[in-house]
């Protein structure tokens, strides 16, 4: 490990090499520079890295200044994030610290990690500024470079997971708490206080329940049912809020069909369309982290939600059949193909069982009364109580 994280010093050093020229450092003090560095990071990549970003961006008058900086770094990363955190720090004024401290804050405790844009918007109308025209300027995070980072995705996030345990913690100086924040945002976005209102509140409930798997299930198996087992790509909203959301997402949706509009420009146009495509196919379980994630298309978005449907597998042993969505279709499916019914007879032949019965009776009666005019006692033929009593044993 010791050794790869040499390559990768080595590796990052020649984009040093124009300032450490202007300081008159020879390729064997740049060396001495890159073991100093291997030696004090121990094997850990984040700590070379952070040491390299430093030297970066650090003013030097002389090469001897390299040199005392990276010897006198300190070899914990939390007193390192706390030099780097005092840096920054040191050169603001109270408004400004609040500032740094709500951008760390939105990266540390928002639900997924947010792209950029979405960063940005979020910072615009935290303060609860309704009449927001422009988002704030992405210099902002310029000021916080050093402990946050721009990933491929376009989301935002901190170098390394420790930053935020720093962060967290009393001796940053600027410690963060999540409940802190939900109440410091409570108490100044206007509208959270608004829910006292009982038909505002009753609408938020309404719209929880939407959201909520009960919710989701119903509408999407009250849509199978109204066309023929297909499930729907939009679910009629069920309250003010759902509406409000359906009719956003209908609006990306116009916006992402478009080729051009006015007062916008191409650039600007296909910029919404990379970063907002999957907001007008988010799922609607509020609980996922797909609900604001999104879809690139409403099929995927519907075969998402099924996903969040109970499922019910039939335990019959051999059955390859897929799960059900609900308990009916389950024992509709059982009683057809694994319920043994009982054979059923033919009327046809039980009518002609009976009558071969009833002729086999008939035939031995013949022959008694045969046997008896032979014998002389004829009153026993004559007798039809006896004739039909004979029949009625024999063909029972």
């Amino acid at each position: 490990m010791r050794l790869a994280v040499r390559g990768y010093i080595s590796q990052r050093l020649p984009s040093l090499q124009e300032k450490f020229n202007q300081l008159h450092l020879n390729s064997g003090e740049v060396e001495d520079i890159g073991d100093e560095i291997t030696k004090k990071s121990d094997g850990m990549f984040l700590y070379a890295r952070l040491v390299l970003n430093y030297l970066e961006n650090k003013i030097f008058y002389k090469g001897s200044e390299v040199k005392l900086s990276v010897n006198e770094l300190p070899k914990e990363l939390s007193d390192f994030y706390r030099k780097i955190l005092t840096q920054i720090l040191v050169r603001l004024d109270a408004q400004s610290v609040h500032r740094v401290r709500s951008i760390f804050c939105w990266i540390a405790f928002a639900r997924r990690p947010l792209k950029k844009i979405e960063f940005l918007s979020a910072i615009s109308f935290s303060a609860g500024d309704p009449d927001i025209t422009h988002l704030v300027p992405t210099y902002i995070l310029d000021i916080c470079g050093a402990l946050i980072e721009e990933r491929r995705d376009n989301t935002l996030a901190f170098i390394h997971i420790s930053v935020k345990e720093f962060l967290q913690s009393s001796s940053s100086g600027l410690a963060i708490d999540k409940k802190e924040v939900i109440v410091e945002h409570a108490h100044q976005d206007g509208r959270l206080v608004s829910l006292q209102n009982p038909l505002l509140r009753k609408e938020l409930e309404l719209a929880l329940w939407t959201r909520s798997p009960k919710g989701l299930e119903s509408g999407l198996q009250t849509n199978r049912l109204s066309n023929h087992s297909i499930p729907s790509t939009s679910l009629p909203p069920q309250d003010g809020i759902s509406f409000m959301l359906a009719a956003y997402e209908e609006s990306v949706k116009f916006l992402l069909s478009q080729n051009d509009y006015p007062g916008v420009s191409t650039e600007e146009l296909e910029s919404f369309k990379s970063q907002f495509r999957g907001s007008a196919f988010t799922c609607r379980l509020s609980s996922c982290p797909r609900a604001t994630l999104g879809f690139e298309s409403e099929v995927l978005r519907v075969d998402h939600e099924m996903t969040h449907l109970p499922r019910l597998q039939c335990d019959f042993p051999g059955c390859q059949n897929p799960p059900f969505v609900s308990v009916q279709a389950l024992r509709n499916h059982v009683k057809k193909y694994h319920v043994a019914q009982p054979a059923r007879k033919s009327i046809r032949q039980v009518a002609d069982a009976s009558q071969i019965t009833f002729e086999n009776a008939a035939e031995q009666l013949v022959n008694r009364a045969n046997q008896i005019r032979n014998s002389g006692n004829t009153s026993q033929i004559d007798s039809p109580r006896l004739m039909s009593g004979s029949i009625e044993e024999r063909t029972r």
